[in-house]
């Protein structure tokens, strides 16, 4: 990627958000122990650099490991990286895996982003790697893009980058036989969603069990899954309510999904994503879940 398209300065608010450091501790580090030597505007706002931000991440992993500031600001810059390395090897630590994948979507680095997944997918299976490290990941970028820290080409490139894992792990899985005794998924997202990640990480899931499913995708109409209930096989429609429906809308959208795909037959409709503990208790039923965690939903599958 050519330099002049990579994010190259920072505000203190940005490595803030960046390191998970609060901005006064990073102005005091600068100060007491002169770690930094940022750039200032004429009106004395501080402006970081790349090198100061993947120093300050390096520092703050080794602080969270339990090493002391003052120790840590006696080293040289490579002496910080040794040991940030030292101790990824002993601990595997997730914090620094995601602080590379970090690095590498500030870069647009696809070399470096496949480095970080190769790594980590040496070390454990997918279904870890992107429950403990990976979609932790993409909800502090979509954060970071919400707070300004980065554009939304950053969130756009991480996605990517992941989703194409995802669909890499997917294909190696239809050579698997099917069940005969699960229900059948169908896989949607509601009108104007567009965010598919959680819903292609469900397809993943529920394939590697050996279960059908059928993926319909981003913004899909309720009455257009109304076909599906004349099924004599059990139907799950399964859903991440990621953006949509926006919070106005939710709770009339859940009725109606409940009246058009639930009533009067055995299927089930299962809500996963950050909107989906917004729906109402009440609302929830043996045919209608929600879940708010992967492991959650990995559990209900696993019971299938």
């Amino acid at each position: 990627m050519s330099p002049e398209y990579i994010q190259s300065t920072f505000s203190t608010k940005d490595l803030a958000l960046l390191s998970g450091i609060k901005a006064h501790t990073i102005r005091m580090w600068e100060k007491r122990y002169q770690l930094f030597a940022p750039d200032r505007t004429q009106t004395n706002i501080r402006n970081y650099d790349l090198n100061e931000l993947k120093k300050l991440l390096n520092i703050a992993y080794l602080v969270r490991q339990g090493a002391r500031i003052s120790s840590v600001a006696e080293l040289t810059d490579q002496q910080i990286q040794k040991q940030v390395e030292k101790e990824v090897a002993k601990k595997q630590s997730g914090d620094y895996h995601q602080e590379a994948l970090l690095m590498a979507t500030l870069g647009y680095d696809v070399a470096a982003f496949q480095g970080v997944l190769k790594k980590l997918l040496q070390q454990d299976s997918f279904e870890q790697v992107y429950g403990q490290i990976l979609l932790p990941f993409i909800q502090t970028i979509g954060m970071l893009w919400h707070a300004g820290t980065l554009d939304l080409t950053h969130e756009h490139f991480a996605t990517q980058m992941i989703q194409r894992q995802l669909l890499l792990n997917t294909a190696a899985l239809d050579a698997l036989p099917k069940r005969t005794d699960t229900p059948f998924f169908v896989l949607f997202l509601p009108d104007n969603e567009i965010h598919a990640l959680g819903l292609e990480l469900a397809q993943y899931l529920i394939l590697k069990r050996g279960m059908d499913v059928l993926m319909l995708g981003p913004s899909v109409p309720l009455d257009g899954l109304v076909k599906f209930t004349s099924s004599a096989q059990k139907v799950i429609f399964l859903s991440f309510f990621t953006v949509r429906p926006a919070a106005p809308d939710l709770e009339l959208y859940v009725k109606q999904a409940k009246k058009l795909l639930l009533e009067k037959n055995p299927h089930a409709l299962w809500v996963l994503g950050a909107r989906a503990s917004e729906i109402p208790d009440a609302l929830c039923s043996a045919q209608l879940l929600k879940f708010t965690t992967i492991p959650s939903f990995i559990r209900a599958l696993d019971a299938l």
